[in-house]
């Protein structure tokens, strides 16, 4: 597979800049390769601190490609959600603290992978983060949203989900789903300086305690993930889903049927 990542090393931290498309939108092969780079990571641990940005000017992700499940066969829609999932899955177990630095645009399966650093900071003014996969005819991976109304509360992920509404910097962090909210000047910085502080931290540690706040997702997450391919599955395969990812491509408002 293509290299898309492009990587920086300063002491213990490494930065990660990741570079699909003109704006970041996730197909098979991006899922894919993220997979492997995180298993990579995992197994060699070639760093203390991870910072995951996008090298891609005004979008951090964009999302799901919609010809990932656009006119697919029941087969390629089981298949590609299962390497959504997995991909996913991976980045929340990564045993080494990962910062997200949100340079950009966030939406969708890209807000997911936000979702699942230990940090979140985000730039100010133009950036926007997102779920709309309910105004597409999509579902939401019940792991997923289950670790959403954890970090923002019962309330916020309901009206995130159920509304779609894109959140401005300082919207996501009145209701804790970033931390920071930085100036596109300043951002780097003030997340190198929290990256060389927590890679003072024995490796041991952090890692121990990455995996003791995690741990007890595991199971459930690993149950839940068969109901949710199966959930998706069959709410893709239907026309509203359909014309969801028909009006993306199109660039128009959807018309979906009763």
């Amino acid at each position: 597979m293509e290299n898309i990542f492009e990587e920086i090393k300063t002491g213990h931290v490494l930065e990660l800049k990741f570079k699909f498309n003109e704006l970041n939108s996730l197909n098979k092969d991006a899922f894919l390769n993220l997979g492997q780079k995180i298993d990579e990571l995992s197994i060699n641990k070639p760093c203390r601190v991870l910072i995951l940005t996008s090298g891609v000017e005004g979008f951090f992700s964009n999302g799901l490609d919609p010809l990932m499940f656009l006119d697919r066969t029941e087969k390629e829609i089981r298949e590609n959600f299962t390497v959504v999932i997995e991909s996913a899955e991976k980045l929340f177990f990564l045993p080494i603290p990962m910062i997200v630095l949100l340079n950009g645009h966030c939406m969708g399966a890209g807000s997911v992978f936000a979702l699942y650093g230990d940090y979140r900071f985000m730039v100010d003014k133009k950036a926007r983060i997102a779920f709309p996969e309910a105004l597409v005819g999509m579902t939401f991976p019940a792991g997923a949203a289950m670790y959403l109304r954890d970090i923002v509360g019962m309330k916020n992920a309901r009206d995130l989900l159920f509304t779609g509404k894109a959140l401005k910097g300082h919207e996501a962090k009145e209701i804790g789903l970033v931390d920071e909210v930085y100036t596109s000047e300043e951002i780097h910085s003030k997340a190198m300086v929290l990256a060389l502080k927590l890679a003072e931290l024995p490796p041991e540690s952090s890692s121990g305690i990455k995996t003791s706040l995690r741990e007890s997702y595991r199971s459930v997450i690993s149950e839940l993930k068969k109901k949710d391919i199966e959930t998706a599955v069959k709410i893709i395969l239907g026309k509203n889903s359909q014309e969801g990812f028909r009006s993306i491509l199109e660039k128009r408002r959807p018309k979906y049927s009763d």
